[in-house]
Order: structure tokens, then C-alpha cells, then sequence
């Protein structure tokens, strides 16, 4: 693990993470930096939280395979956009629910779907929040819907669920505010997972990659903006492409959205220049990677960025 300082255009530190011995960690999800000397890593492979110090050494594991009720705590992989956050000394672990029993969400198992989980650092209690799916999705298919989140002011969070045209808001993980998107882009997601895979896997990426997709939200806490990245919809599978190319490095539209999610601006990315699935955000801006094979100046031995601003024509 690599920490880069963006004032000094230098590397400030290198953490190595061990595989072997009483410090090994295993299948990483996500990691929060608490600070250079201290970081948690987010563990598939061991069910765990492992606390580790900048020398490697692991100093505290937790577990996150139930919660303090007996329930299964179900994380996600962090380049699904369900993030994971550091608050207080409590880490606030997204939960996702795309199981195929799952396929028809009725009352029965929307009562028993948990979007968050509070993990204490100190005590190691796992508390799943009482928040459940917006009741929107009653009765549909949410099998291969992936869900997004981020952070905003007052420290409130912002919910995508794939196959919603709206936003949802909650302070306390204990009920949702829905935001319709109200955007000049008709975004058109995709649904009925299972009766789409029950057709062929071509077939099923063809229709995917025929509907828009949101990647991730980022909230610019300098600006008090959103950034909402869509993969745009195209033609299905190309032919004589690789189609899990046209997943990795997509034609994107980033959606700029006001602190009270009202639109601000669109704009499609150029194709085959930048790769939207890595950004960040800065006191300046929006940083996006330029690191697309297809891009003529790209270098598999740097990474490379361009900075965004906002600006009223």
C-alpha cells in the first residue's frame, strides 16, 4: 500500500501488507486509512477487520461474520461503489443483498435486508442498522442489483439501489428521504436479472451493456457537490471486441448535482481517453485517470490524472 502526497508530487510512504505468518491478511475488500500509523484493512477472505500498523503488524482483528443478533453480515467489495466509512471510532459497513433467492424481494425478506452495519473499533460489537431496501423494490427482481453509496455533509448518507431513477438520504440509518433524479439524461437501468442470465451469458452482457449503469457517487466536500458517474448505454456487444472491455473502460457521463441533489450539468467523457472507474477528489477538483489502453499517451508505468473544474459558460 502506496500513500502519495499530492502537495510534494512525491511518495511518502509504503506499507506491506503480509500474506504469510501470524499477520497475514487474506482477500481484501477495502481499506480506510485512519492515519499513516494505523489502518483497517476489510477482509473477505477471513471474515475480519484487521487493524494494522504502518510496519505491517497487525495489532487488532474483529469479526464481521454476524452481527451482536446472530445475523450474517454480508460486505461488499469496494469497486461496487458500496463504501465503507470511519466515524467516531465506529466503522460504517455497507451490506448488499443480490442472493438468487432473493430474485422476488417480498415484505418477508425486505424486513430482513440490512443496508448498513456499524462495526465498533473499540469494543468489536456489530450492530446492523434496523434501515431495510426502499420499499420500492417490493416484488422485483434485485438479484444482480448492486447498490452505491457515499458520505455527504452533516454526515448523512446518499444511497443508489441499481434499478431506482431516485437517490435516497438517510441521517440515522433508520428511514430513507427519495430524491427523484431530475436530469436531462434518460437513464434506463436494467432489470429482471434471473430472466436475463436464464438466456445465455452473451445474451445477458448484450442487455447490460444495452442499459445504463451508475458506477459510483463521490460527494466534493469543498464544493458541496455530487458526482455521479454513469456507464452510458450503448449498442450490446460489439463485434470483434472484447466485451469486458467495454465494462472496464466504459463511455461515461459524469452528473454533477448541487447539495440538495438538484442538476447542475452532464457531460459525456471522450472515448478512449479516460478510465472512470478511478477518480478522486480534491481541493481543486474532480481528478480523473487518463490511464485507458486505448489512450495514445498511455504508460502502464505512471498514473496519470486530469483535473475538472466546474465553470459557468
Amino acid at each position: 500500500m502506496e500513500v502519495y502526497n499530492l502537495e510534494k508530487g512525491a511518495l511518502s510512504a509504503s506499507i506491506q501488507l503480509k500474506t504469510e505468518g501470524p499477520d497475514a491478511i487474506n482477500g481484501i475488500a477495502d481499506f480506510i486509512m485512519q492515519t499513516p500509523d494505523t489502518i483497517y484493512t476489510i477482509n473477505f477472505g477471513t471474515k475480519e477487520i484487521a487493524c494494522v500498523s504502518k510496519d505491517g503488524s497487525i495489532f487488532k482483528r474483529i469479526s464481521i461474520l454476524a452481527d451482536i443478533e446472530g445475523r450474517k453480515i454480508q460486505p461488499v467489495y469496494y469497486e461496487e461503489g458500496l463504501k465503507n466509512f470511519l466515524i467516531d471510532g465506529n466503522i460504517y459497513l455497507g451490506q448488499e443483498y443480490r442472493l438468487t433467492n432473493m430474485s422476488n424481494l417480498s415484505q418477508d425478506l425486505l424486513e430482513k435486508t440490512r443496508v448498513n452495519v456499524i462495526v465498533n473499533t473499540v469494543s468489536g460489537d456489530c450492530l446492523s442498522s434496523t434501515l431495510t431496501y426502499p420499499v420500492e423494490l417490493l416484488g422485483r427482481d434485485v438479484s444482480g442489483m448492486k447498490v452505491y453509496r457515499d458520505i455527504a455533509f452533516d454526515n448523512s448518507f446518499v444511497y443508489h439501489f441499481g434499478q431506482l431513477n431516485s437517490l435516497y438520504i438517510t441521517k440515522d440509518h433508520k428511514s430513507f428521504r427519495q430524491v427523484p433524479l431530475r436530469i436531462k439524461y434518460d437513464m434506463q437501468f436494467p432489470q429482471g436479472n434471473q430472466e436475463m442470465l436464464s438466456k445465455g451469458f452473451e445474451e445477458y452482457y448484450d442487455y447490460y451493456l444495452r442499459h445504463d449503469e451508475l458506477l459510483n457517487i463521490y460527494f466534493d466536500k469543498y464544493r458541496f457537490y455530487y458526482y455521479l458517474i454513469v456507464r452510458v448505454r450503448g449498442r450490446g456487444i460489439e463485434k470483434g471486441k472484447d466485451f469486458a472491455m467495454q465494462f472496464m473502460y466504459p463511455k461515461c457521463m459524469v452528473i454533477v448535482l448541487d447539495k440538495d441533489l438538484n442538476s447542475l450539468g452532464e457531460f459525456l467523457l471522450p472515448d478512449d481517453k479516460y478510465s472512470c472507474q478511478v477518480m478522486f477528489v480534491a481541493p481543486d477538483g474532480l481528478y480523473i485517470s487518463e490511464d485507458h489502453p486505448n489512450n495514445p499517451d498511455f504508460d502502464e508505468d505512471f498514473m496519470r490524472f486530469r483535473l475538472f473544474k466546474l465553470v459557468k459558460l
